[in-house]
């Protein structure tokens, strides 16, 4: 009697968590397609910013490079 509402129970709640851990993973795999193809996208643009503008991506990545050195560096003065 209270064995098998037990076992019901239980197999019930397994239903509902494998159907949540699909709708999980769907998800997931749904968001990491978008993060992949805008991934894509904006390594296309900066590529295509590198042809048209080469002095100019030069120094972008200069002063980048330059700010994060100064922060990397920024307390290590003793």
């Amino acid at each position: 009697m209270d064995t098998d509402r037990i076992s019901e129970a239980a197999e019930s709640a397994l239903e509902k968590t494998q159907d949540a851990a699909g709708r999980v993973k769907d998800a997931m795999t749904e968001a990491t397609e978008r993060l992949s193809s805008a991934g894509s996208q904006a390594y296309d643009r900066g590529s295509e910013l590198v042809e048209q503008r080469p002095g100019s991506s030069l120094l972008v990545a200069g002063l980048v490079g330059f700010a994060l050195g100064v922060l990397v560096t920024r307390g290590t003065d003793s």
